[in-house]
């Protein structure tokens, strides 16, 4: 079966708004998780628990809060996982016409204009910006009318001048780009995520591409920049925290469950990817849940 595109999600304006801002709880958040896109430009703050990033061809998972823009077009997951009892999302969602208005021609909005230029790749931000953002976001969130207008631009700004800021993809993947290739990372990542929990063959990816298996490496290289098995390991490894967080599971258990098929590798990746062991990293969220 034809495996589906990202699909296109319909973004209504607040009232006589350029923006559409959102304040959520553990009790409001949105239980969609498919993978969409949408023309406005998205800034999403998360003030505490861990989640999953899934933005583009990037994969990987944080775990203190999150502060993260994205370009128009861009596809992603929603990012909220094993939510703690005091759950807090603020999402700020930004019309293109504001973005590609000739306000960010002005000298004095040049940093700015480089900012929207980088989220093509999506942007996370370090713990000092978030916290700066905050203060702003919650202001934001009471404002209305022409006051929200120096309100976002303030942010922007921060964002900006941010020296915290990591970009989550080496290329830009959106739905302005190769439609053919959306198409088929959507379906390698279908693919890896209906049978990480078993060995992932390149010779099966190739059938579901419709690809040789020469191609299917080189596309797989040239679409992520990754190979195969790293692409794997970050989803089983992304599966992992997800048990971690939310089920009282043996950590010899959660690695033979997600795919890996010995304990040695499995802490390795996650330490790879996390810069944790499984066990730290199962406590530290639980303290920060309790506290």
């Amino acid at each position: 079966m034809k495996q589906p595109l990202p699909k296109f999600e319909k973004v209504v304006a607040d009232h006589d708004s350029s923006f559409k801002v959102q304040e959520l709880d553990q009790d409001t958040v949105c239980p969609n998780t498919r993978w969409h896109f949408h023309p406005e430009y998205e800034l999403t703050y998360i003030s505490n628990g861990v989640g999953k990033r899934q933005v583009g061809t990037h994969l990987s998972t944080f775990t203190d809060g999150e502060l993260i823009l994205l370009g128009a077009y861009v596809p992603h997951f929603s990012f909220s996982m094993g939510k703690p009892q005091m759950y807090q999302e603020i999402t700020v969602q930004i019309s293109p016409e504001f973005i590609h208005s000739q306000l960010f021609e002005l000298p004095e909005l040049r940093c700015i204009k480089y900012l929207i230029e980088s989220a093509k790749f999506g942007i996370s931000f370090g713990k000092s910006t978030k916290q700066k953002v905050e203060v702003l976001l919650r202001k934001l969130v009471k404002a209305d009318g022409f006051t929200r207008i120096p309100l976002v631009l303030e942010i922007l700004n921060v964002l900006a001048v941010s020296q915290e800021s990591t970009l989550l993809n080496a290329r830009v993947l959106n739905l302005n780009s190769n439609s053919q290739n959306i198409e088929k990372v959507s379906t390698l990542f279908q693919y890896i995520e209906k049978n990480y929990q078993k060995k992932i063959e390149l010779s099966s990816i190739a059938r579901e591409l419709a690809f040789s298996e020469t191609y299917t490496c080189r596309f797989i290289k040239q679409t992520t920049l990754k190979n195969l098995t790293q692409i794997a390991n970050e989803f089983r490894v992304a599966k992992a925290c997800e048990l971690l967080v939310n089920t009282n599971s043996p950590i010899s258990e959660i690695c033979y469950s997600v795919g890996f098929n010995n304990l040695s590798n499995f802490n390795k990746q996650f330490k790879t990817l996390t810069q944790n062991s499984p066990r730290s990293y199962r406590e530290e969220f639980w303290n920060r849940a309790t506290t």
